[in-house]
């Protein structure tokens, strides 16, 4: 009993903020690259006892504006409602809360406690419903989480609306199609030899699911070659574009499996056996490592690192590799896309290197390289970038830091972010009230000044999921309904 009471302390709307005076941590200059300290002005803290109104927020970009802690890890990239500020999030590990929090002050307006660990980002459509998926961990109330769900809840109150279950849990974030439908795939863990031995057989591996948002009803139930961990990109056709890592062969390394790479129709099978149409013609791309990262969609094109060390671009009608290049490492990390002056793409991406790459798509093979930028933690995190209204771009590092760069990949600012190197690994994300937020692996939530006002609302995909509601839908507004 405790051990309970202890664990539901940290459910409690506690929130640091910075007040005004000296509260606030100031920024670096823009060339210094100097790191602050990842922790906040002892004389900032508030507690239940003491809770203010409202954060008093410094205009200085930089500035640290409010914590707020949370029962468990907090990996995902935050949720916004189409208010601009409202937070929804959830916690991971010894965690599975789901939390509704005011982004202005970081107070949790509700929480609820979900059937599993929620490691990723909900999505929200725009009748107010968001959807989460759950993987199998010791949860806040001490309990044992079941997991292996996606589950739809009320915006309004955390309320469930309906639970499904699935073979295995998942560590992927729902996305949103334009047909009532959500999409996920699930775990199935090459450390498993019994899922292992399936994949071997083609019997039982890797699954991909779509729900009736309304129901919750399986629409799309078909077999992968195995984990498929990334969000899927969604074009204004309703077609879905994601990677799998293939543990249907042989390894290639004690840590990489080869990779494939999908291209579906997000509509319901029309021959009952609730297989998804594959688009591409022929055998699909293998790589020489898996893609792990999350999906982008541009002007006709899927676009994905990998951890074979390249950032692919596929023609989205027929899979032909439009974009191939190198970069100086493995990579999970996603591409955040704006458009230059002159109307091409230009992507926006790290890998595990520490490296930070500006890519501009002209048309040739690679592309042509705009910049890279060493950056100032090590390896770039799973997440993606965040582009914001006047054009820089937010990161997070495994270090864990969280960055900022002009667009000419200047170093703005960086900050050292609480807890070991999975802290803020979903990335940022950047509210209407110009603040940006980010999640820690030290159970927190963070926000501060940003650089800009908002969210680019012209780039064509400005940060991870394509927009506040982390629907993964070009289709949706960056901002707003």
């Amino acid at each position: 009993m405790t051990m309970r009471k202890e664990r539901f302390a940290f459910l409690l709307p506690l929130v640091t903020f910075a007040c005004s005076g000296n509260a606030a941590i100031p920024a670096p200059s823009a060339d210094s690259g100097v790191s602050t300290d990842g922790q906040a002005p002892t004389d900032a803290k508030a507690t239940n006892n003491t809770p203010p109104e409202v954060a008093v927020v410094s205009a200085e970009a930089g500035a640290f504006v409010w914590e707020a802690p949370a029962a468990g890890e907090v990996y995902a990239n935050p949720t916004v409602d189409p208010d601009g500020t409202t937070l929804y999030v959830g916690t991971n590990g010894t965690g599975g809360v789901l939390y509704k929090i005011d982004g202005t002050s970081g107070k949790a307006l509700a929480q609820v406690q979900a059937s599993g660990a929620i490691e990723h980002s909900p999505a929200l459509d725009e009748k107010g419903t968001l959807y989460i998926t759950t993987l199998a961990s010791e949860l806040a109330n001490g309990q044992k989480g079941v997991g292996h769900s996606t589950a739809a809840y009320r915006a309004s109150d955390l309320s469930q609306i309906w639970e499904a279950k699935m073979d295995y849990g998942s560590d992927n974030s729902p996305v949103l199609g334009t047909n009532e439908r959500v999409y996920v795939g699930v775990v199935a863990s090459p450390k498993n030899q019994s899922i292992v031995d399936g994949c071997h057989n083609n019997n039982k591996c890797g699954r991909y699911y779509s729900f009736d948002r309304n129901t919750g009803d399986i629409k799309i139930d078909m077999w992968l070659e195995g984990w498929e961990a990334t969000p899927a990109a969604i074009d204004g056709k309703n077609r879905l574009f994601f990677g799998v890592e293939d543990i249907t062969g042989s390894q290639l390394s004690d840590a990489l499996w080869p990779g494939v790479y999908w291209a579906i129709d997000g509509a319901d099978p029309s021959d009952g056996s609730k297989t998804a149409r594959s688009l591409w013609p022929g055998e699909r791309l293998k790589t020489q490592g898996d893609f792990g990262s999350p999906n982008q969609y541009a002007d006709g094109v899927a676009y994905s690192t990998c951890r074979d060390g390249y950032l692919y671009g596929f023609n989205a009608d027929n899979g032909t590799i439009v974009l191939k290049r190198k970069l100086h490492g493995s990579s999970w990390t996603g591409i955040a896309i704006s458009r230059a002056s002159n109307g091409h793409l230009v992507l926006y991406t790290g890998d595990q290197s520490g490296h930070f790459y500006a890519v501009e798509v002209d048309g040739s093979p690679e592309g042509q390289l705009l910049w890279e930028q060493k950056t100032t933690g090590s390896g770039l995190a799973f997440g993606t970038p965040a582009i914001d209204d006047v054009g820089n771009i937010y990161y997070t590092t495994s270090k864990p830091t969280l960055e900022v760069r002009s667009s000419s990949g200047a170093l703005l600012w960086s900050y050292n972010l609480p807890g070991s190197s999975l802290g803020g690994v979903g990335g940022p994300t950047l509210l209407d009230n110009g603040l940006v937020v980010v999640g820690t692996n030290d159970n927190k939530i963070m926000a501060f000044r940003a650089f800009g006002s908002h969210l680019n609302d012209t780039a064509p995909w400005p940060k991870y999921k394509h927009d506040l509601r982390n629907t993964s839908n070009v289709t949706t507004k960056t901002r707003g309904r």
